[in-house]
């Protein structure tokens, strides 16, 4: 018996030690496998040849690849089995580069896992569906243009992806085109940056907000190419994103040829006066957009002369808003010479464009000869004393317009007596806004109210709704501080 365990204990020891020896080849193994698999830059490029035996990490960011080098390159990623990640951050490359070298990973390589090309690691197997994922979120990750044409390049094959977020980046030109066209050829995609690709293909939605996304040419690009054919979208805003002209111009070609959209919100969108000119021009030869919201654009004069032209030929646009657009008093006159011969327009905005004096005594001179306006919205634009004097005048004459805003434009006591007294003649002005201005005479709101009710006594339709903001009468103690 006692023999029997010493020779059991004497087979442990062996198996014990055997086991040891199995486990330090092990780590010897591993060490050797990771000193072999080094940590490779700048030094990797030698005369034009890439020297990356044994390389996971290649960082060439102070390498200056240009084209030509990102060829060369290329031609060694494709039989790359090792470099798992590649730096080429701060390079020369243009879109040509981008395309060689997102066309060589694309196809056969499976060790690199990401690839950063202006600032931000794109997960390179995850965009090509080698390691499955049905979304994936760029947005805000301040992409350019490289990055976007390799993921346009990588996507191409990829048949499970379904969500792709890529909004609020700096991706234009070339880069937006190729990764719209990408988006549009995936058998898979069902969502890109919040539009619902998918059901704009199946022509199931009548309204659509797509407001505050972070959206930029690229998904304009997108949406151009799905509702130009599109039969039953009548309402789609756009309002606050980042268009620009590239956008406004793609959404342009969808108002030529659309036949359902009814009603338009691309306001905040960056897109300037040759945007507006693109936009305006579409709408010329457009049988069935009524709204439209251009706010805060910044189209100038030029914009403004684009539209004008606009309301002369086109008379079923209904309701129109151009609020801070910089119109200033030229731009305004320009669209308020075009209103006299308009017989569409019911709501116009303009608010908010420094129109001063002179653009109100325009638009008064617009409301003379006017016959379609209904409402006008002129608050914020400083017009004074002597510009609502002006629209005073005209609101003896004009036998439309019911809704009139003159709110936080500076008008005192005798802008707003001339106002009264003209009010007299009007017989159908409904509502007046005079909030935030300089009224200070507290018998001002009886006597506006008086003319107002003067004209209306046997023909007013709608409640009246006189509006002076008590804020702006001072106390009878601080009256003469004021004044």
């Amino acid at each position: 018996e006692q023999q029997g365990k010493t020779l059991h204990s004497r087979r442990s020891r062996r198996r014990t030690s055997s086991q040891r020896m199995w486990r330090a080849s092990v780590l010897l193994a591993t060490f050797v496998h990771v000193a072999a698999a080094r940590n490779c830059s700048n030094e990797a490029l030698v005369e034009g040849k890439f020297h990356v035996e044994g390389c996971t990490l290649l960082n060439l960011t102070k390498s200056n690849i240009d084209d030509e080098l990102a060829a060369v390159l290329a031609v060694v990623l494709s039989g790359n089995r090792e470099i798992a990640t590649l730096d080429l951050s701060k390079s020369l490359m243009s879109s040509k580069g981008a395309i060689v070298l997102g066309d060589a990973l694309k196809v056969n390589n499976t060790a690199l896992k990401t690839i950063n090309v202006d600032g931000f690691d794109l997960p390179v197997q995850q965009i090509k569906g080698t390691e499955p994922v049905e979304m994936l979120d760029f947005s805000r990750k301040r992409l350019r243009k490289l990055s976007a044409i390799l993921i346009s390049r990588l996507m191409q094959g990829n048949a499970v992806l379904k969500t792709l977020f890529i909004g609020s980046n700096d991706i234009s030109g070339d880069a937006a085109q190729l990764l719209a066209t990408a988006a549009l050829r995936s058998s898979s995609l069902e969502m890109l940056s919040g539009i619902p690709v998918k059901e704009i293909r199946e022509d199931t939605l009548t309204e659509l907000d797509l407001s505050q996304k972070g959206l930029g040419p690229t998904e304009a690009l997108v949406l151009s190419e799905l509702l130009k054919t599109n039969e039953k979208l009548i309402t789609l805003s756009l309002w606050w994103n980042a268009l620009g002209y590239a956008g406004a111009k793609a959404i342009s070609e969808v108002l030529k040829v659309n036949e359902a959209l009814t009603k338009l919100n691309i306001g905040v969108n960056h897109i300037r006066h040759k945007g507006a000119i693109a936009i305006a021009k579409a709408i010329r030869s457009n049988t069935v957009l009524t709204s439209l919201d251009f706010s805060n654009n910044g189209m100038g004069h030029d914009g403004a002369k684009a539209f004008a032209k606009t309301l002369r030929v086109n008379s079923v646009l209904y309701d129109l808003n151009l609020m801070g657009n910089q119109l200033g008093a030229d731009g305004s006159s320009i669209i308020a010479d075009a209103l006299k011969g308009n017989v569409g327009l019911a709501q116009l905005t303009v608010s908010m464009n420094g129109i001063g004096p002179e653009g109100a005594k325009a638009m008064s001179r617009a409301l003379r000869a006017n016959s379609a306006l209904t409402f006008l919205d002129l608050s914020g634009n400083q017009i004074g004393d002597d510009g609502v004097a002006a629209i005073a005048r005209s609101l003896k004459v004009n036998a439309v317009l019911a809704t009139l805003d003159l709110s936080r434009n500076g008008i005192g006591d005798k802008g707003a007596a001339a106002l009264a007294e003209e009010l007299k003649e009007n017989t159908v002005l409904t509502t007046l806004e005079l909030r935030h201005n300089k009224i200070t005479d507290k018998d001002m709101e009886t006597r506006l109210t008086a003319g107002l009710k003067h004209g209306h006594a046997e023909h007013i339709q709608t409640k009246l709704h006189y509006v002076v903001d008590p804020i702006n009468i001072p106390p009878k103690d601080d009256l003469h501080d004021e004044l």
